[in-house]
C-alpha cells in the first residue's frame, strides 16, 4: 500500500479510523503469514494431515518484501537442518544402542561358552579324580590280595615243615624203639647161652649200644626242640654253626655259647636264641648217662634250607 500524499486539506475522522484499521489489518496478515510458515516447518515430517487453515475474512494480506522471504528461505532452510541434525543424532543413537546390544549380547554368549567350558573340564576334572580314585583302590585290592596269597603259601610251607618234622621225629623214634627190641631180643638169646663170658661181653656190648641210643634219641629230641624254635634268618645257605650246651639234670639250661662259628653273627645268634627260648630239654633219667652225655655237650646246627 503506497502512502498517500500530503493535502492541504484536513484530514477527516472517517479516514483517519480507515488508515487505523488497514494497518492493523496488514500487521495482523503479516502474523498470520508468518504462524503459517513456521507450521509447515515444523510439520514437514509430521504423518498428521494438514489441517486448512481458515484465515478470517476480514484479514487482507499483504506483499513480503524479498528480504523477508530470504529471511524466511534461511530460516526455513536452518529448521530442516536442525531436523535432519536430529535424525542423524537418533539415527546414531539407534545405531550405538544397537550396536550396544550387540555386543551385549555376544558377552553374554561369550560368557555362557566359558561357562559351559568350565562345566566341561569340571566335570573332566572330577571323572578324572573317579577313576584315579578308582585305579587306587583296585591297587590296594591287588597289594592287599597279594600279602594274603603270600601269607597263606608261607603258612601252607610252614605246617609242611612241621608235617615233615613230626614225621622225622616219628620215624627216629619208631627205629629207635625197633634197634631197642632188637637188643633186647639179643640179650635175651645171649641170656639162654652156656657161655657165660660170651654172654656177659655180649650184654655189656648190647648196654654200651642201648646206651648209645639212648643218647642218639635224646640228642635227637634236644635237637628237634630247639630247631622248632629256631628262626633262621634269609640268605645264610650252606652254612651250620656249633653250640656247647651245658644242663642241670633236671634238662634246665646252665648255659650256652658258640664253640664254632658260622660267619654270619646273624645265624650264630639265632640259634643261641632258640637254645634259651626253648626251656627245659628233655635228659635221660639215668644219671651215668646224663653226666657223660649231657652235662657239658657240643651240638651242630644247620639251616634245613642248607
Amino acid at each position: 500500500m503506497k502512502p498517500s500524499r500530503a493535502s492541504s486539506q484536513p484530514i477527516r475522522p472517517s479516514l483517519v479510523a480507515s488508515l487505523t484499521r488497514g494497518k492493523k489489518h496488514l500487521i495482523a496478515s503479516s502474523v498470520l503469514h508468518l504462524a503459517v510458515i513456521l507450521a509447515l516447518l515444523f510439520n514437514w515430517n509430521s504423518t498428521k494431515p494438514i489441517e486448512p487453515l481458515h484465515v478470517p475474512n476480514h484479514v487482507k494480506a499483504r506483499v513480503v518484501s524479498a528480504e523477508e522471504l530470504d529471511f524466511l528461505k534461511q530460516k526455513k532452510l536452518n529448521l530442516e537442518q536442525q531436523a535432519q541434525e536430529k535424525i542423524k543424532q537418533q539415527q546414531a543413537e539407534k545405531e550405538k544402542r544397537a550396536l550396544a546390544e550387540k555386543k551385549k549380547a555376544q558377552a553374554k554368549e561369550e560368557a555362557r561358552k566359558i561357562a559351559l567350558l568350565k562345566q566341561r573340564q569340571e566335570k573332566e576334572k572330577r571323572q578324572k579324580l573317579e577313576q584315579e580314585k578308582k585305579k587306587q583302590a583296585e591297587a590296594r585290592n591287588k597289594q592287599k590280595q597279594l600279602e594274603q596269597e603270600k601269607q597263606q603259601q608261607e603258612r601252607l610251607v610252614k605246617e609242611k615243615r612241621a608235617r615233615e618234622a613230626e614225621e622225622k621225629r616219628q620215624q627216629r623214634e619208631a627205629e629207635l624203639a625197633a634197634r631197642l627190641a632188637a637188643i633186647e631180643q639179643e640179650e635175651r638169646q645171649l641170656e639162654q647161652t652156656e657161655w657165660l663170658s660170651e654172654v656177659e661181653a655180649q650184654r655189656q656190648q648190647a648196654r654200651l649200644a642201648r646206651e648209645l641210643e639212648e643218647k642218639e634219641r635224646y640228642m635227637a629230641l634236644i635237637q628237634q626242640k630247639i630247631e622248632n624254635r629256631w628262626h633262621v634268618p634269609p640268605k645264610v645257605r650252606k652254612l651250620s654253626v656249633v653250640l656247647r650246651i651245658r644242663l642241670l639234670p633236671n634238662g634246665e639250661l646252665v648255659a650256652v655259647d658258640v664253640s664254632e662259628s658260622s660267619g654270619h653273627s646273624a645265624l650264630d645268634q639265632s640259634a643261641l636264641s632258640a637254645v634259651r627260648s626253648a626251656g627245659r630239654l628233655p635228659v635221660p633219667d639215668d644219671s651215668a648217662a646224663f653226666e657223660k652225655y649231657f652235662r657239658t655237650f657240643i651240638m651242630r646246627f644247620t639251616p634245613p634250607d642248607s
